[in-house]
């Protein structure tokens, strides 16, 4: 049982239609029924789970600034971030090659986030958001695992003739530490940009038809490294609504 608490708070001044904001919270992740508990791996050195692990807890703030300009056509936002964690959970290699889950005793990611969204016409909307994250493994030194620091994203939607509307999305993932090896070396995984379009067409008010392709441009890529991801996939479907 953990009890966790969150505060918020906004300030408006609407002669510029300016928003300042700010949170602060704890924050609380028990560990996976995998991390704890799975199977060892000895071909590969991985000594499976770990039953020792103890829940990760945390303490977050940010404070940022909003803006309206064009009678609400363009928004922009910029937050500064801090996460301050106790017992972070991470993967974790030993310097006899042999790896399982462990709690570090303080670990840290702060940064920042812009957005720029944008409505040209009503139909129309384009948004850009960036977000720049810096982490530090205050226990062992050196990067969190898996954290990239540059991430950014592009979404496009369309809507016409109230029936159509199309999403275009562009995905950016930066390099990012993947693995401390058993030599002290650091692997890195390569970073990958990735385009969604989705669509649908609604037929009325019980019936939507709906598609999206995944990975428009066949792009070759691992979010860990040394498992794959699939190339261009297409879906589609029906949605019916009562």
């Amino acid at each position: 049982t953990e009890t966790t608490y969150k505060a918020a708070l906004a300030y408006l001044i609407r002669s510029t239609n300016t928003k300042f904001k700010g949170t602060w919270g704890t924050g609380f992740k028990a560990p996976s029924l995998y991390q704890l508990y799975a199977p060892p791996i000895p071909a590969y050195g991985f000594l499976g789970g770990n039953p020792n692990l103890k829940p990760e807890e945390s303490e977050s703030y940010d404070v940022g600034i909003e803006q309206n300009l064009f009678d609400e056509k363009l928004f922009l936002s910029f937050v500064y971030f801090h996460n301050d964690y106790d017992k972070f959970i991470t993967f974790y290699s030993y310097p006899d090659y042999t790896s399982t889950y462990i709690n570090l005793n303080k670990a840290e990611a702060k940064g920042y986030e812009a957005q720029v969204k944008l409505n040209p016409l009503d139909n129309l909307t384009l948004s850009a958001n960036y977000t720049r994250s810096d982490t530090r493994d205050k226990t062992n030194g050196g990067l969190l695992l898996r954290r990239p620091r540059n991430l950014a994203s592009m979404v496009l939607n369309y809507a016409f003739q109230e029936k159509y509307q199309v999403n275009l999305s562009v995905n950016h993932i930066g390099k990012r530490l993947d693995w401390k090896g058993f030599s002290g070396e650091n692997l890195y995984g390569k970073s990958y940009t990735v385009v969604n379009l989705t669509g649908s067409y609604t037929i009325n008010e019980h019936f939507q038809l709906f598609s999206r392709i995944e990975n428009l441009f066949n792009e070759h890529y691992q979010e860990i490294k040394g498992y794959e991801t699939a190339g261009i996939s297409a879906f589609g479907g029906v949605k019916v609504s009562f």
